[in-house]
């Protein structure tokens, strides 16, 4: 038998490269970058605007639930410490009451002295005398000279 040949088309190669085509490609995929650059920072833009109002809402949540565990904590503290300040302002007047009483008699018999109470805290205000020291340094200075 005979063997017939069988021509087959040339395969078609690829086309050549020129200087201007690759200059084109990469002006296109330059453009086509920033198009998309764009396009994903406004996405980005949006996505950041949405989370930063989801975010102000938890912390305003958090805040609110913070001030009343706080306000919770100070009236439980209040209802415990307000019996005890109680107790011991009464425990602290019957004691200087008593303090005071006994000790009176020492204190005459001592020739001591004493200020009337004036004020509830702090004891007597003092009196500032400021004519003394202006004299007393118009003197000093009168004897030096």
């Amino acid at each position: 038998m005979v063997k017939k040949v069988v021509k087959r088309p040339a395969a078609t190669s690829a086309p050549a490269l020129d200087a201007r085509d690759l200059w084109l490609a990469g002006l296109g995929a330059v453009s086509l970058t920033r198009k998309q650059g764009i396009r994903f920072y406004g996405t980005l833009l949006e996505e950041g605007r949405q989370f930063q109002g989801r975010a102000e809402a938890a912390m305003g949540d958090l805040q609110g639930q913070a001030r009343a565990g706080v306000q919770r904590v100070r009236a439980q503290m209040n209802a415990v410490v307000a019996p005890l300040r109680e107790r011991a302002e009464a425990t602290l007047s019957t004691v200087r009451s008593e303090v005071e009483s006994r000790l009176a008699p020492v204190l005459d018999r001592l020739g001591v002295k004493r200020k009337p109470a004036t004020r509830a805290r702090g004891g007597a205000k003092r009196v500032v005398r400021k004519g003394k020291a202006a004299t007393k340094r118009a003197v000093r200075k009168a004897r030096a000279a």
